[in-house]
């Protein structure tokens, strides 16, 4: 395996990451530093480094900068409808 497939191989699992945060161009830069770090080789390129990556990158977003596509993907829990459940305690009062 040679040195130059690695800055290839890392443009694309950046390029995933940006699309899943919609990174703007500008924390882009700093996505590269982050990937840098914990993928050198390729045993350690896998599905959850990639996740620890997600997570580290969304602390580098700005507050408001784009919205996120799917929220299951970023929280990892669905959100619930709190009005539901305000309803549902309302009910169990009454009863």
């Amino acid at each position: 395996m040679s040195t130059a497939t690695l800055p290839l191989q890392n443009n694309s699992i950046i390029r995933k990451v940006r699309g899943y945060f919609n990174l703007a161009c500008d924390v882009a830069g700093k996505v590269f530093d982050v990937i840098d770090g914990p993928l050198t080789t390729l045993e350690q390129r896998t599905r959850t480094n990639l996740g620890e990556i997600r997570n580290r990158v969304q602390s580098y977003i700005p507050p408001r900068a784009a919205p996120v596509v799917n929220p299951t993907l970023v929280g990892g829990k669905r959100r619930r409808n709190k009005n539901k459940k305000l309803r549902t305690q309302k009910s169990r009062r009454r009863s």
